[in-house]
């Protein structure tokens, strides 16, 4: 057993990319070292194996299936059986003794799969290994060939097969399959029991980037595509296989389905009714829209007798499973009234063809838009009991997905796959929202229309309200169970309160509670959570792509909307997960990762509802807001948050502004009054409604209110003060702070890593407490004599058999990231895009997720909070009573005998500012004391040493920058919003009053790299840290002698004692090459770095060319002059006037002549270049200004009393510095190259020699001077230097000119010319 060896044992030692990091707990990010050993082991694991199934499919030995092996050892059992059975017999007849009936065998002996040899399972089993541990290893088992250039491939329904023998040019280099594919796509042809592995083998191969690395062109999910959709073939020898195709993947989901479904007691039902779960939910469907709104609200509170039914089926009709064809393999009748169960085979082949699904489209949009265009006549059944086709129904992929899902004995993993599956199909394409922008300057056309994300998204919205995954009809507040009309569920008696023990569940077991059943009575009892990661998955999903629908359930219920779902994840879901929630047992997970990956799913919904929440100015009867208005204001939050809140480094936390949705503004806007249900306006159009909506008002004693949309309750929540437990802002404070914080990330990968290795000391057995504890039992019956020896044997058999895991697809998971910098797209925000790679058992990867996502909720509460309180305010001075949020569900399970549930859940609106929460926050929650031990500290400090985090994960999406990011904000926000001695304070902690943590912290995250800059696509968090500083540098924090509490002071290690800071890491990083000063993407921050050193010099003097008489502490002047002599002992400043004018060879001019030639010659042709000589020459210009206030100080004309001398001190420094004085004069004006004198002829005094900006604005149109008026701004820099400049804000101006053309062609000619002219004049 080898491989079983190599993919249990062998494989968890390398251990995940993340767990080779060593310097997680410095802060830094991954160690170059330990990754490149951890690829060089992993890739070449991955070469051997793809070779060594490649020389199997070449050899013809690839080896049989493990049901193949089962089915031979059991006929040889049975042979070997009746042979002595046979000879018994032989020997009676002979007059033999017959064998006493305990020695005699009873029948065939069992067979031990513990002697199961490696079958073919094991060998691709060990592929999915592999590429788990290291994805990027899939692209080893693909061949690569040519073929001729495709223009575009096919979309769905127009797909034409690839001839191989095409001779077009040009060809373009593709993926081709392997030896090893080709002869498992002909083997699955023949063999049914190894369709698993085909399909697992090419689940795997989906993960593969493309042959020139490209991640996103002619990759593995593409490839993939293009077989399963019929454009290519695997094999070219088609007559010997059949060919397997989406629309037979999806074909086998609804078999599945069909098979899987429950029987009704009525079997003459058959008859008249749907036939399979899809047809449910078509049924249900159809119902909502022609049947009257009667059926619809007596579904939803269950008015009707019918309510027995399952959350699966509909209330007013039964279905029964399909009996069409099945295999071989079912040994299930059609008479059969039981729940038909899955066997091993059937499992993993299920398993297998929705992690194919999820894989494939995770990674190819075209393999998205071609599933979701796959429709499937729809079965029914005949008066016999025949399935046949018919023409009344289709169904679509979605709802045979859906139908597969509401079956309630599927177990949790394959639940999570096929939630996951759906969301990967919903994600859009990075173009798609482009697209349809330009769409609507154009005529409609008679086509078909084009796939729309979107609108499949919307879909899966009204499928999720029928399914009722969430119990909405059991836990609303204002249903007929809250009234008590209602039949509630039955409570066992275990799950009573007990002041003594707390219960493991709050809500009855029973399948009407849907997604909190699993949770809690499926789910729980494993410790781990398949079933509500895809769900919460899936919801975040939803959100991001068609945000929460006003109108969802709106024929099912008197309170539309998406809030229960988002309920379910705030009120139900994070507080169990996180321990939070009260009068229950905290959860008990199986690992690390578990917890971690439950956290961050839901965190993720959280983020992707307020990310997409836009603020709306109040509106009144007198002052109708409109769309236009509302998008106005949102760019206005964004600039805002930019310019006056310190958030720049996090714009990602607004969501586009083309994706603002008017049916979602409408809603928010009504979220600032406190409206009722207008039960007038019902009754002409749905009296059903309209009657139960007068018996809840009559009982609950009050109108009906409108819920508020999802946004503006988790917003409200969080700028709350913390009242409960289950207060978001409590439970993200949980987050951030819990298992040493930032000290603590590196336990999660080391724990898991340790565990591994521990299990892979038992190979195929991993030790499992329920196998340990029947071990214990089995052999303390056989020390009682309670069984005999054979027994005892037998026993300890089945139970090792049947601790061997089951091979399982490669299922890696999507996390969403936000790309695209605001700075460059006036007034949007950025799209989420797909990473794909996540594997379940990185607990490090699902640890950091969880801090980042926290982090980003809290930045996108401080983002909002300034137009929330203004909308508040307006409102409670318009509204006769204050705004109130009444949650849509209620997630107390039923007492019986108790009228609690008739009080509404009502919950006041009072907010206060997000800052003076982060400075006076409190936990005085019994449930955080519980289950957060040492949880009562600071959380500021706690965020503050983020900032010094580098993300070590595989999946950090190549920016270690994420986490400290992200931290980096709030520290910001804090700087813009509080005075200067209070953020100092609050930031440093009170065991740390000296800034020695605070400025470690931001050295650490000033020496992170930022790996994304290149794409221009991710703020450099460097600059955002150099920034503050100059920015806080000149404040005066308070009268002397405390002014040394400054937070740049601190950073820079001027004030406090601090051994790490950020002016040592500025100075290495000015000091260390030239490529730091001349490169595009980092000369920008060379020149902050250089003013920075200026001002350090700066500080203190105030001789007759200081800038200010700022006071400064006499501990910081100490601390200057230490630093000053360091300059000097290090040469600094003879070394950078070196660095600049000296000549770099005999024929290579200096680095300040190629820039000034290229400034006189070139500037403005190529921007980028442009930009890096402007960055070059402030560089330069501020090591002037350096420089002149070294010589002042050498020289002696620096006051006596701010230099801290006294008496003849200055003779006696200038004694000891002559050496130096007389160095840098040397170094400036001696021959024979004068280096002073080269930069004043190479100074670009004039206008440029080329005239290219002055041909720009004269022979291109400027805009009109009212637009140029509007998109003015002053330009950004220090005031010494740009004072009285104006700059045009290039994306402010597109802005402008988008809405001054008539057509579209005119516009993007407006826009071109207006983008050219405004850089002209920059």
């Amino acid at each position: 057993k080898s491989l079983t060896f190599a993919r249990m044992s062998l494989i968890p030692s390398l251990g995940m990319p993340s767990n080779t990091t060593s310097s997680t707990v410095s802060g830094s990010s991954s160690d170059p070292a330990s990754s490149s050993v951890f690829e060089f082991y992993a890739s070449t694991m991955a070469e051997f194996t793809a070779q060594y199934i490649d020389a199997l499919g070449y050899t013809g030995n690839l080896p049989i299936t493990r049901k193949d092996w089962l089915d031979d050892e059991v006929n040889l059992a049975q042979s070997e059986w009746l042979e002595q059975e046979q000879k018994r017999q032989f020997g009676v007849w002979a007059g033999r003794e017959e064998e006493s009936a305990e020695d005699a065998d009873t029948g065939p002996r069992k067979v031990d799969i513990m002697n199961r040899p490696d079958c073919l399972e094991d060998v691709f089993a060990l592929v999915s290994s592999v590429c788990e541990v290291y994805p990027a290893g899939a692209r080893s088992f693909w061949y690569v060939g040519e073929e001729p250039q495709q223009s575009a491939l096919p979309s769905a329904g127009n797909a034409t097969p690839v001839s191989p023998h095409a001779t077009s040019s040009p060809s373009c280099v593709v993926l081709a399959p392997s030896r090893a594919l080709q002869t498992l796509d002909l083997l699955q042809s023949d063999s049914e029991s190894s369709l698993f592995v085909y399909l697992s083998f090419l689940a795997s191969l989906a993960l593969s980037d493309g042959p020139n690395n490209d991640r996103n062109i002619n990759n593995g999910a593409s490839m993939i595509h293009s077989y399963l959709s019929g454009q290519r073939t695997i094999n070219h020898t088609d007559g010997r296989h059949m060919h397997f195709l989406w629309s037979t993947i999806i074909g086998s989901i609804r078999w599945y389905a069909e098979n899987l479904s429950q029987d009704e007691e009525d079997l003459n039902s058959k008859k008249t009714s749907a036939t399979s779960p899809a047809d449910r939910i078509r049924h249900r469907s159809n119902s909502a829209t022609d049947s009257g709104a009667d059926t619809s609200t007596s579904y939803y509170y269950m008015a009707s007798d019918s309510g027995a039914s399952s959350g699966v089926g509909d209330a007013s009709s039964s279905s029964k499973a399909s009996d069409q064809d099945q295999p071989a393999s079912n040994n299930s009748g059609n008479n059969d009234s039981k729940t038909k169960e899955l066997d091993e085979m059937g499992r993993n082949t299920l398993m297998a063809l929705l992690c194919l699904i999820s894989n494939v489209a995770s990674k190819c949009f075209v393999a998205r838009e071609f599933i979701l265009g796959i429709q499937l006549p729809a079965t029914m059944e005949d008066g016999d009991g025949n399935a046949n086709a018919t023409t009344g129904y289709q169904d679509g992929s979605l709802e045979i997905l859906f139908s597969l899902l509401t079956i309630p004995t599927l177990s949790p993993d394959i639940r999570g796959m096929g939630f996951s599956a759906i969301a990967n199909l919903l994600h859009p394409n990075e173009n798609e929202s482009k697209e349809q922008g330009a769409a609507t300057h154009s005529t409609a056309s008679s086509a078909a229309p084009s796939f729309s994300a979107k609108n499949a998204a919307l879909r899966t919205w009204e499928l999720l309200e029928l399914c009722q995954f969430v119990p909405i009809k059991l836990l609303s507040q204002y249903s007929f169970f809250a009234a008590g009309a209602g039949r509630a569920m039955p409570i066992t008696r275990d799950q009573q309160p007990n002041n003594d023990i707390l219960p493991s569940s709050t809500f009855p077991a029973s399948t009407d509670y849907g997604m909190i059943y699993q949770f809690e009575h499926v789910e729980s009892k494993a410790g781990y959570f398949p079933a509500t990661e895809g769900f919460l998955y899936l919801l975040s999903t939803l959100v991001r792509v068609a945000g929460c629908p006003p109108s969802l359930g709106n024929q099912w219920r008197l309170r539309p909307g998406a809030g229960p779902y988002i309920e379910y994840v705030t009120d139900f879901v994070l507080p169990r997960a996180t321990g939070m929630a009260k009068d229950v047992r905290t959860l008990e997970f199986r690992g690390l990762c578990d917890e971690c990956r439950l956290v961050e799913r839901a965190l993720e919904v959280v983020e992707a509802v307020l990310v997409r929440y836009v603020v709306p100015p109040f509106s009144s009867k007198e002052k109708n807001v409109t769309l236009d208005e509302v998008k106005a204001q949102f760019k206005l939050n964004i600039e805002l948050a930019r310019t006056e809140m310190g958030l720049s480094s996090v714009l990602d936390i607004f969501c586009d502004v083309d994706s603002i949705d008017e049916e979602e503004v409408g809603s928010a806007i009504q979220d600032f009054s406190n409206m009722a249900l207008p039960s007038q306006d019902l009754g002409p159009i749905n009296p059903s409604t309209n009657q139960n909506q007068g018996m809840l008002e009559a009982s609950f004693g009050n109108p009906v209110p409108l819920p508020k949309t999802p946004g503006f309750g988790i917003l409200a929540d969080i700028l709350s003060s913390p009242s409960s437990s289950n207060n978001i802002l409590q439970i993200l404070w949980k987050i951030l702070s819990q298992n040493g914080a930032s000290k603590g990330i590196h336990t999660y990968a080391e724990k898991t890593y340790s565990k591994s290795l521990a299990t892979s000391l038992y190979r195929e057995t991993p030790p499992d407490l329920a196998c340990a504890e029947e071990g214990t039992l089995c052999k303390v019956r056989k020390e009682r004599n309670l069984v005999d020896e054979r027994v005892y044997e037998e026993s300890l058999s089945v139970l090792r058999q049947g601790m061997i895991p089951p091979v399982e697809p490669l299922l890696l998971l999507s996390c969403f990231e936000r790309s695209g910098c605001p700075e460059y797209n006036y007034g949007s925000g950025c799209r989420a895009h797909l990473i794909n790679g996540a594997s379940l058992s990185d607990a490090l990867h699902w640890r950091e997720r969880s801090l980042l996502i926290s982090l980003r909720i809290l930045c996108a509460a401080a983002a909002r909070e300034d137009m929330f309180m203004q909308s508040l305010k307006e409102a409670l001075e318009a509204l006769p009573s204050p705004l109130s949020v009444i949650p849509t569900l209620s997630f107390k399970g039923p007492i019986h005998g108790s009228f609690a549930h008739r009080f509404v859940n009502e919950e006041k609106v009072s907010v206060v500012r997000l800052s003076n929460l982060l400075l006076t926050q409190a936990t005085s929650s019994g449930a955080v004391d519980r289950c957060s031990a040492g949880y009562r500290q600071e959380i500021l400090p706690i965020i503050t040493d983020y900032v010094g985090y580098g993300a070590c994960s595989s999946m950090s999406n190549n920016d270690p920058q994420g986490i400290s990011r992200s931290a980096f904000g709030i520290v910001s926000y804090l700087a813009h919003t509080i005075p200067q001695v209070e953020c100092v304070h609050s930031l440093c902690g009170p065991e740390d009053m000296n800034g020695t943590r605070l400025a470690n912290a931001f050295a650490k995250g000033l020496s992170l790299p930022c790996e994304n800059i290149e794409s221009g696509k991710t703020v450099d968090l460097r600059a955002a840290i150099l920034d503050l500083i100059l920015l806080n540098f000149n404040i005066d924090s308070a009268p002397s002698p405390n002014s040394s509490l400054n937070l740049s002071l601190i950073m820079l290690g001027l004030s406090g004692s601090s051994t790490h800071n950020c002016l040592d890491v500025i100075f290495d990083l000015v000091a260390e090459s030239n490529d730091f000063v001349l490169d595009p993407m980092s000369s920008a921050l060379a020149t902050k770095c250089f003013e920075i050193l200026f001002r350090v010099c700066q500080l203190g003097n105030t001789g007759a060319n200081a800038k200010s008489n700022r006071r400064v502490a006499p501990n910081v002047l100490a601390q200057q002059r230490r630093w000053m002599d360091k300059l000097r002992h290090r040469n600094y400043w003879q070394m950078q006037i070196v660095r600049f004018l000296e000549m770099r060879g005999p024929s290579t001019p200096s680095i300040f002549q190629e820039v000034m030639n290229s400034f006189c010659y070139g500037h403005g042709s190529d921007l980028e270049i442009s930009r890096r000589d402007n960055d070059v020459l402030h560089s330069f210009s501020w090591l002037l200004k350096g420089l002149a206030l070294e010589l002042s100080f050498l020289i002696g004309l620096h006051d006596n009393k701010s230099a801290g001398f006294g008496g003849g001190g200055i003779q006696s420094e200038l004694a000891s510095n002559h050496s130096q004085l007389q160095s840098i004069m040397h170094c400036l004006l001696s021959d024979p190259n004068v280096l002073l004198l080269r930069a004043l002829v190479d100074m670009p005094l004039g206008q440029s020699s080329n005239g290219f900006i002055k041909e720009r604005l004269h022979s291109i149109a400027a805009p009109s001077r009212d637009v140029l008026k509007a998109s003015s701004k002053p330009m950004s820099g220090p005031v010494e230097i740009c004072d009285g400049y104006e700059m045009i804000d290039v994306d402010r101006l597109l802005h402008l000119c988008h809405y001054a053309g008539t057509s579209p062609s005119s516009v993007s000619t407006s826009m071109e010319n207006a983008k050219e002219w405004a850089v002209a004049w920059n």
